[in-house]
This record gives structure tokens, sequence and C-alpha cells, in this order.
């Protein structure tokens, strides 16, 4: 049956090896876990729908998983290209992961060049990234003040999940889903030569400024 989308995101999910990626979207699309997952070998991904409310929407979401093996980790740029977001997931409970993060930042910034994040606000181009920390019903070796200090420092929102409970699942994708589409919303009225502020409200320029509308 032909579903007619409002919108259609690619998310990218990337990260070091057994830190759960897969779990996460199983999770996510299916609610389920299993302890018998084999490593992701190559590229894999997942689709699901959702329907949001204010604004009525029904989003087509496709999260591309990757295996985070390293022979897997030169990835190309045709993974990324055209992504709409991008999730960076670590293991709380691995202390090496965390520690990986950066080559991981790193690789999408070699590919993309630049992401939306909240010290660049202002560039409505860039991808939007998040940071993951995941397993939290585990014995940690990285605290959750150490995954906040680390993602605002890189400019990213954090969360903490467990793909095992479920918790914060649901609530870390659909805050993500909805940045995306606030963010892709001021793309296109930056196209359209319209600006709002934070709060999605119009933004007056001065008169003397013919690039913007005013309606």
């Amino acid at each position: 049956m032909n579903m007619n989308y409002d919108e259609k995101l690619k998310i990218l999910i990337i990260g070091d090896s057994t830190v759960g990626k897969t779990s996460i979207l199983t999770r996510f699309c299916k609610n389920e876990f299993s302890w018998n997952y084999l490593a992701t070998i190559g590229i894999d991904f997942f689709s699901k729908d959702i329907e949001l409310t204010n604004p009525n929407k029904l989003i087509r979401i496709k999260i591309w998983d990757t295996a985070g093996q390293e022979r897997f980790k030169s990835l190309s740029k045709s993974f990324f290209r055209n992504a709409d977001g991008i999730i960076i997931v670590f293991d709380v409970s691995k202390k090496d992961s965390f520690e990986n993060l950066q080559f991981w930042i790193d690789s999408v910034h070699n590919n993309l060049g630049k992401t939306n994040n909240n010290n660049n606000n202002e560039n409505e181009d860039n991808v939007n990234v998040i940071i993951i920390g995941n397993k939290i019903d585990l014995i940690r070796e990285v605290n959750k003040e150490e995954g906040l200090k680390y993602s605002k420092e890189s400019g990213f929102k954090y969360y903490e999940t467990s793909a095992l409970t479920g918790e914060n699942i649901e609530n870390s994708f659909l805050e993500f889903i909805k940045d995306i589409l606030d963010g892709n919303k001021k793309k296109e009225n930056k196209k359209k030569g319209i600006k709002l502020n934070n709060n999605n409200n119009l933004i007056n320029k001065n008169n003397d400024d013919e690039n913007w509308c005013y309606c």
C-alpha cells in the first residue's frame, strides 16, 4: 500500500562495534530486544513510520546501520550523502568506546564538512548530530556528567539509553526527529527569504534588507 508521507528522513547510526547500535534500532523500530544479535556485516537499514502531532505529519524514517568494526571504520562519502541526521553511539560500560567518539565525530566532519550543533546553530545547512550513551543498565565506566561535558564541548545534544529495558529510546529518537524537522523548516524558510527564531516566530528585519520577506 502506497503511503503519502509528509517527510522522508535518512538517519545514520555510527559508533564502535558492540555498543548496541542494532539493539537500539530494533528497540525503537520493533520494541524488541534479543541477546543473540550477530555483528552487523556491512550496511543495513531499518524503517519506521511515525505520526506526529503539532504539526500533524506522517514521517517515514529510514535509519542506516553500519558495523563499527575496525575494517569498516573507513566509511565512504556515499554513506553520508543526503543524511538528515546522525547518531553517534558509545557504551557507558566501556570507556574505550567513549574515548573513540572523536574518531566518529571526525569521520562525520571529514565526509560532510559541517554539522548542526549548539555552537553554530545559525547555519541551517548543517546536519543534525546527537550522541547517545547506551547500556545504562550495566555498571558504568563513563558517568553521565562525563558524557554531558563531552557532548556539550562538541556542541551536540546528549542522551542516555538502555536498549535492553527500552529506557529513553523512544524519547531520544522523537526529540531528535523533531529537531531535524525544525532544521529542515528553517532551511526551507531561508530559501523563501523567511527567518524564524527558536520559537518558530517570524524575526522582523530592517526595511532596508530586501532579501527578507515580511509577510
